[in-house]
């Protein structure tokens, strides 16, 4: 298990914006731009082993269990700084180059105590879908609050760019706060 840094650069309104993300006032006449420092959190990475808790998500969506898998992403962080690793599970089959699957399916959650916390799910007919490919960006704490969030960053595989959602888990469920979607 290698543990690997990320960083990003995240564009945040100023003030009391609609997101809930408190950032102070501009501090300057031109406030497209602004250099924050966030706190960013160190995670490893490794692929899955243990499908148990994927197949659950798999077959609570009706998507046949133990599937070839483009994502296969196991991530332990500590992201509610309660001294224990959370575990974080991307998993799909999108961009499939042997197979020919009926869907084409993203799925991304947390497991804390057993249980299930969803964060991205894309699941769509297969089409010659152009599906997105999701991955944990970084994990960064964009207010200071001693809590992380997580920002999902998903290629795709046509020109239409990456797409960046910056999440937060408050009261037991992911939230999407700022997105470039």
């Amino acid at each position: 298990t290698a543990s690997v840094h990320f960083a990003a650069v995240v564009a945040i309104p100023y003030g009391d914006a609609v997101t809930g993300v408190r950032v102070p006032p501009c501090p300057k006449t031109d406030c497209r731009s602004a250099n924050y420092e966030m706190k960013v959190k160190n995670f490893s990475q490794e692929k899955i082993s243990d499908y148990t808790k994927v197949n659950e998500v798999l077959s609570e969506n009706n998507i046949t269990a133990n599937q070839e898998l483009t994502s296969n992403t196991l991530i332990s962080v500590d992201i509610d700084n309660d001294g224990i690793d959370e575990k974080i599970y991307v998993a799909g089959n999108v961009f499939p180059m042997e197979t020919d699957p009926e869907y084409i399916f993203s799925v991304v959650f947390m497991e804390k105590n057993d249980i299930i916390y969803p964060i991205y799910k894309s699941i769509e007919k297969n089409k010659n879908f152009n599906g997105c490919k999701p991955y944990i960006n970084s994990i960064i704490d964009v207010d200071d609050d001693n809590k992380y969030e997580i920002i999902l960053s998903c290629s795709q595989y046509s020109t239409e760019g990456t797409i960046d959602m910056l999440y937060r888990f408050n009261n037991d469920k992911f939230s999407i706060i700022v997105t470039n979607q």
